[in-house]
């Protein structure tokens, strides 16, 4: 039977709530960005200008994913210096440390996405097959730092339901 990981200690309990809630809001971000651009992909060969507008949009979703990632970090990195009176056992610290890890993923993620999209729309007027497949790709990263922003708010979730 496994054991219960220990709790994060009570000094850190309103940070790691707030970052599970602005985690929560990078998922929504992720998921509309999705959103809209599964439907730019539909719209790419029956009319660009649409189709321009709604990667446009998507990067802004984006944006604001990228802004909370980072209010995130900050309530992390707030974690990380409160100092903790009593035992901060290795599972709890290797625990913080995953859901570390899984936030920088999520943002190397982000960054990538950003950097596709904008050769999507740089393309879309001379070849929009190759386009269509960019925004594929873009929809694949997206789809991986939505996973990471899932698995950030479970450990940060499982933190507060370790044993005393």
């Amino acid at each position: 039977m496994a054991t219960l990981p220990r709790r994060w200690p009570a000094e850190v309990e309103e940070e790691r709530g707030k970052a599970i809630v602005t985690a929560n809001d990078v998922t929504q971000s992720l998921a509309q960005a999705q959103t809209t651009l599964d439907t730019a992909r539909q719209k790419v060969p029956l009319n660009q200008g649409l189709a321009l507008v709604l990667m446009a949009d998507t990067d802004r979703y984006l944006a604001d994913a990228a802004t909370r990632i980072e209010r995130v970090r900050r309530h992390m990195a707030i974690v990380r210096g409160k100092p903790v009176h009593g035992r901060w056992p290795m599972v709890a610290l290797r625990q913080r440390e995953d859901a570390e890890g899984c936030l920088d993923m999520a943002h190397d993620l982000l960054v990538k996405a950003e950097q596709k999209l904008e050769h999507a729309r740089d393309r879309i007027a001379h070849n929009p097959l190759l386009a269509e497949a960019i925004i594929a790709d873009v929809s694949t990263l997206q789809a991986r730092a939505l996973t990471q922003m899932e698995r950030f708010a479970r450990l940060l979730t499982e933190a507060g339901m370790g044993r005393e």
